[in-house]
């Protein structure tokens, strides 16, 4: 439906109402609206009124987040857009045909479902009025409310890096969460997310103050440098790191790709199961961080050369993982024995292919990530322009 929608408008740019991020958007803040009418009318022995909302959606509801965050200042004191980092998105779908060739299979309703494929028409002038419309990039200035940015390692709509192209830009305070081991739909990230998502929402409104992480990412050396800018506890740093696997058949080139899932046949990066291929290749591992003292301050550091070789045609992207104790985070006999259950020495799955474990955070701490470095800082194809961009989907 909301690739029907974006046809209509590049074809008719007069009609923006069909959009439907619009009554999406309007949806939520009557949600808003009606819930605190409820509380407010029918449960006056709860003696509360609700003036503030921590907004919270993924994938498709978590654009909705972006923009009900930019539309409504007052009431929403926070927002979680979680697995929806596509903003600025023509910059970030031309990224995407740059590391594939092609599109991912994900964007399939985009390609298959229309007339003319959405992916043709990302360099159509009325492209650009669309975005000014619908794409949280062009509302930047109305995002100052604190955000938890939270993506997925795997996922096969985006890439890891994308937040290259707006991260930059967002207003603090922001804070991001880069779930290793986590595709699209978050089935494998649960454990981690959503007690690290609770620890940052009870911070908005107990007042509780909010570790701080900095970090600077040279495109030249591939080096991250992260820094604890406050004297919040350190639970646990560590390094994630996940390797590309992906080859196109009709020219032999290997993708810039961390999907979890592709459409390769033969199957060259795990198990095949038509149309699609598990790419057990890209898993993430881990490794532990020890800190440095610069200038007072706690700061950690990784680089391509803290990780192993890589093979002709292939990257790695990676990332510096925090954990902070949380006074109010959870610590019941519960959670502990889930915690033993659940983790997972790293061990190789098959040969070259090596596992960190599923992500979790079932000691409530707050959870924080650096953005991701993919090295090297280099692209399979160059960029694609209009109808060249094509619909081929991989």
């Amino acid at each position: 439906m909301i690739a029907f929608t974006w046809q209509h408008f590049l074809d008719d740019p007069s009609k923006p109402e069909w959009l439907l991020r619009f009554p999406m958007v309007k949806a939520s803040l009557r949600a808003m609206d009606t819930i605190t009418a409820f509380v407010s009318q029918d449960l006056p022995e709860l003696g509360c009124q609700l003036d503030h909302y921590v907004v919270a959606g993924a994938s498709k509801r978590g654009w909705t987040t972006w923009l009900v965050g930019a539309v409504d200042q007052t009431r929403v004191k926070a927002i979680v857009p979680i697995v929806l980092d596509a903003i600025n998105f023509v910059a970030v779908m031309h990224h995407q045909y740059r590391s594939y060739g092609g599109w991912s299979f994900a964007l399939v309703d985009y390609i298959d479902s229309l007339e003319i494929p959405i992916t043709s028409r990302f360099d159509d002038p009325n492209m650009i009025t669309m975005q000014q419309y619908i794409d949280p990039y062009f509302y930047i200035d109305r995002l100052t409310m604190p955000k938890l940015i939270v993506n997925a390692g795997m996922d096969e709509f985006q890439q890891p890096d994308d937040t290259h192209y707006w991260w930059k830009d967002m207003p603090e305070p922001k804070h991001f969460l880069m779930v290793p081991n986590a595709e699209h739909t978050m089935i494998s990230g649960v454990l981690e997310i959503i007690p690290a998502i609770g620890a940052f929402v009870v911070a908005q409104f107990s007042g509780q103050p909010v570790p701080i992480v900095t970090w600077t990412r040279d495109d030249d050396t591939g080096l991250i440098v992260a820094t604890v800018e406050n004297d919040a506890s350190v639970h646990s740093v560590n390094a994630w790191y996940s390797y590309s696997c992906g080859r196109n058949s009709w020219d032999n080139v290997t993708r810039r790709d961390f999907r979890i899932a592709n459409y390769d046949d033969p199957c060259e990066c795990g198990i095949g199961y038509a149309p699609y291929c598990a790419n057990l290749v890209v898993l993430w591992d881990v490794k532990q961080l020890q800190p440095t003292i610069v200038n007072g301050k706690r700061t950690y550091s990784v680089s391509p050369s803290d990780l192993e070789e890589l093979k002709t045609g292939q990257w790695v992207t990676y990332m510096i993982d925090f954990k902070f104790d949380d006074p109010h985070g959870l610590g019941y006999d519960t959670m502990k024995e889930l915690k033993k259950m659940t983790k997972k020495p790293s061990n190789k799955v098959k040969p070259n292919v090596y596992f960190g474990g599923i992500p979790e955070d079932l000691g409530g701490y707050f959870q924080f990530t650096t953005e991701v470095a993919v090295w090297p800082n280099k692209f399979p194809y160059t960029d694609c322009h209009g109808s060249t961009c094509g619909s081929k989907m991989v």
